[in-house]
């Protein structure tokens, strides 16, 4: 993905894009689909990357029965705030 080309951000839009990005894969992952939920991922990395964005994935691993309301059983860090 080097030759593709990547873009500059104000501190202000790289924290609108990274938002954005983030509430694009917490959406992924209420896709029934699994080809819809890697497609959404691979566009928010793909959008990430042109922007100087690196996200990074953890799964937690839970009983979902532990789960309160509210809480979600994965984490997301999209890095690119300074």
């Amino acid at each position: 993905m080097s030759d593709q080309p990547e873009y500059e951000l104000d501190d202000d839009t790289r924290i609108l894009v990274v938002s954005l990005l983030e509430i694009a894969i917490m959406a992924s992952n209420v896709q029934l689909d699994p080809k819809h939920q890697e497609s959404i991922v691979n566009i928010a990395t793909v959008v990430g990357a042109r922007f100087g964005i690196d996200i990074d994935f953890t799964q937690i691993v839970t009983n979902v029965d532990d789960i309160n309301d509210g809480d979600w059983p994965f984490s997301i860090s999209v890095s690119g705030i300074e």
